[in-house]
């Protein structure tokens, strides 16, 4: 099992795993977006206007855009390219 080590990430792979009992390596590159400075705020439509660029290139102060976002999951994807068998993969909604 392949779990992103966000605590959301830990807490469900714990869950899983109390009936799977499969070994997890948690990989810090399937985590959701980083949103940087505003993670844990509500942000005004006119900080996110604020950014510019188009939707998939804003990047919170200290974050990531979803553009990124999609880089990190192709890297991971590429990785998978080489393993066999079944993977169980715990990640987030953005990453998804």
């Amino acid at each position: 099992m392949l779990s992103s080590d966000l605590t959301r990430g830990v807490q469900t792979t714990e869950i899983i795993n109390r009936v799977l009992k499969l070994p997890v390596e948690f990989v810090p590159g399937i985590r959701e977006k980083n949103t940087g400075s505003w993670a844990g705020r509500v942000v005004t439509p006119e900080e996110w206007d604020s950014l510019g660029e188009s939707f998939d290139n804003r990047k919170p102060p200290d974050g990531e855009c979803i553009t990124d976002v999609r880089l990190r999951a192709r890297s991971f994807l590429n990785r998978l390219e080489s393993e066999t068998g079944i993977l169980l993969v715990v990640t987030h909604g953005t990453f998804l």
